[in-house]
């Protein structure tokens, strides 16, 4: 259950120390904790968004210099020159005996030129003593002068060093640097420098810019006209429940709409999707064909919203998951058969008062019994999940839900037990196969619409684009940012990428504003479901969203729109409401 890069060897060679660099801050452009949904349809706090604070602005980087050491020793020259004292030549004599003993029993190279057929070095220099030839005898001077700084130490003799910027008369000259490196480099490497916050500035204006193309003032008062911030998508997770080849049998969708407020969404695997390439083919069909991650992308697709995580759970790990709590108790709605090895009916789950051990969670949760409805099914598994969240939202073991706490399963199951959740099955209608008495699900659009605003409210389009990218702004000031209208944008296809005040807060009428011809029936769809409103074709090209929405007093004086009824549940049972232990 929970959730799942080698760096590279340096290169061989010299390395130079290098200054480490702090990470830079995100621009201080607002972003907004995901508003809690007090349960009212098409209501949301403004209390994360008001107490919303400002991102830093760009940091300085933290830079930790290397210092030099400044203690290091080496050879020190004379001015005066250097002497050689008694001692010295006392050293320069025993060299001297040795190089003769050495030379005398050497043998003349047949390939060394004679003393006087030298070849001249014309860029030698003349105060250094010429090369000895093989087979001579050097002079012992000449070899302690070529020595280095060490072997002249031993033998005594003295240990001088020229000028750092001396050159040896008769050399050739140095090559001037380029002017390149001189000056081009270190002038382009200052403009980059200063490029980078100069295009994260740039970037941030893109963001905020506003309908008319005019960049709009930095505004940290959330009172104040033209402040804006950015959304964050709602936290959503796929939970795919396998049977022990690793088969998908079950899906769940879980929500986070905001602090002390959730959702969760059952799915039948019998719903039908018609895809481009495949036709219309139930989800159970579409997972054989595509896998889990195509079953995913096909869930993503009748919600119309991408799932920010994804777990599959097989029969073992929901009794792993289970087992801290023990045992549920529940009362069943139904009998639940299942076929033996003859065909006779088998009663594995009797309908009423239910111990389900741990071990039979799985079966539990995904097992229809012959001719059964899988609407039945779906009943089921909101009793159980009912029963289990208020059993972990009553445990005081810190480790009543295994594996992750901030992430995957561990991080909604835990938020959900202490949460308001609202559990709803998929809006669907029912549609029989010739020849079969078994039953697909058509995904009702308008209700599977209306449910994604209620638990969903700022969702990412899936797949990407399907969804207009919104701006919706507050044109009155009594509006809570735009938030007051959010599920309604949502439930007519918008996706809220940023919310904020326009640039007045006297707006008469409002605004629907659009930049490309292609979004045009999207921002109608939006029109329609908040009642008022002109469409009009902006001009800002580039703008970070498809649509600015600026709510005027014509829509604050209406009467308040409620979202879509979802009333497609199994036997007709209305939707619960669970309390947690911080509900």
């Amino acid at each position: 259950m929970t959730d799942a890069g080698v760096p590279s060897a340096p290169e061989s060679g010299p390395t130079t120390a290098a200054e480490p660099v702090g990470s830079v801050a995100r621009p201080d452009t607002p972003r907004v904790p995901r508003p809690r949904n007090d349960g009212g349809a098409g209501t949301t706090s403004s209390t994360a968004v008001a107490g919303a604070t400002a991102r830093p602005k760009l940091a300085r980087p933290d830079v930790t210099p290397i210092a030099a050491d400044a203690t290091s020793t080496g050879p020190r020259s004379s001015a005066a020159g250097p002497t050689v004292g008694r001692g010295a030549a006392a050293g320069l004599d025993a060299v001297a005996q040795a190089l003769q003993a050495q030379a005398s029993t050497t043998t003349a190279s047949p390939f060394a030129p004679a003393a006087g057929d030298r070849p001249t070095d014309p860029t030698a220099d003349a105060d250094q003593p010429a090369p000895t030839a093989l087979g001579t005898t050097p002079n012992p001077l000449a070899v302690l002068a070529q020595a280095p700084p060490s072997a002249r130490a031993a033998a005594g003799g003295p240990v001088a060093t020229a000028p750092p910027n001396a050159r040896r008369s008769g050399a050739a000259p140095r090559r001037r640097r380029s002017l390149f490196w001189s000056v081009a480099f270190p002038i382009t490497m200052v403009l980059v420098v200063i490029a980078i916050p100069l295009l994260l500035l740039a970037g941030r204006k893109t963001v905020l810019q506003s309908t008319d193309g005019k960049v709009l003032t930095d505004v940290t008062d959330p009172s104040l006209a033209n402040w804006q911030a950015i959304t964050d998508p709602t936290p959503t997770l796929l939970l795919v429940q396998t049977d022990d080849a690793g088969t998908p049998v079950g899906l769940t969708v879980a929500s986070l709409t905001g602090d002390g407020a959730g959702g969760l969404v059952f799915v039948p695997m019998s719903a039908v999707l018609d895809l481009p390439d495949l036709g219309k083919l139930p989800l159970s069909v579409i997972a054989e064909k595509t896998g889990i991650d195509g079953l995913q992308k096909a869930v993503e697709g009748i919600f119309g919203a991408g799932m920010t995580e994804m777990r599959a759970v097989s029969p073992q790990q929901w009794a792993d998951l289970v087992a801290p709590v023990g045992a549920i108790n529940l009362v069943n709605p139904d009998d639940v058969f299942v076929a033996d090895a003859n065909g006779q009916r088998k009663l594995l789950f009797p309908k009423g008062q239910l111990n389900l051990e741990p071990k039979d969670v799985a079966s539990y949760l995904s097992t229809t019994s012959p001719g059964e409805s899988d609407l039945n099914r779906l009943a089921r598994q909101k009793v159980f999940w009912d029963a289990y969240l208020r059993k972990v939202s009553a445990s005081d073991n810190p480790d009543v839900v295994p594996g992750e706490k901030e992430s995957g399963l561990g991080r909604f199951i835990r938020s959900l037990a202490d949460d308001r959740v609202e559990m709803f099955p998929l809006p669907v209608q029912p549609v029989g196969i010739p020849g079969s008495t078994a039953e697909l699900y058509v995904p009702i659009k308008e209700q599977v619409s209306s449910l994604v605003a209620r638990l969903i409210p700022f969702p990412i389009g899936a797949p990407p684009g399907a969804r207009p990218r919104v701006r919706l702004l507050d044109g009155t000031g009594k509006l809570e940012h735009g938030l007051a209208a959010a599920p309604l944008v949502v439930e007519g296809g918008g996706q809220i990428d940023q919310i904020g005040n326009g640039p007045s807060l006297d707006t008469a009428t409002t605004q629907l504003v659009y930049y490309d011809d292609a979004q045009k029936a999207s921002v109608e769809a939006l029109r329609q479901v908040l009642g008022v409103g002109d469409v009009v074709k902006g001009t800002s090209a580039g703008s970070a969203v498809d649509v600015t929405i600026i709510l005027g007093k014509d829509y604050l004086a209406q009467p308040k729109r409620d979202l879509a009824p979802v009333s497609t549940v199994p036997n007709g049972a209305a939707t619960t409401t669970i309390v947690g232990a911080g509900g």
